[in-house]
């Protein structure tokens, strides 16, 4: 083989091998894209119910009093 064969299959090795590693970082970041949106919506839903359960909790506290 010539040398300006084998540079240009170097070349097109390290072209793929670059092209792989996007498409990896691209999925990567998807996948945390994703992983944070469910972690938010976890922690929303949660302070939203932690809110309803204090808000019940003042409620029949006030209900449960008996008036003499």
């Amino acid at each position: 083989m010539k040398d300006t064969e084998i540079e240009r299959k170097d070349s097109e090795s390290i072209l793929i091998a670059l092209e792989q590693i996007s498409q990896t970082i691209a999925v990567m970041t998807n996948v945390v894209e994703k992983l944070r949106e469910q972690y938010i919506e976890k922690e929303n839903s949660n302070n939203a119910k932690t809110s309803m359960e204090n808000s019940n909790y003042f409620l029949e506290e006030e209900t449960n009093q008996t008036v003499h």
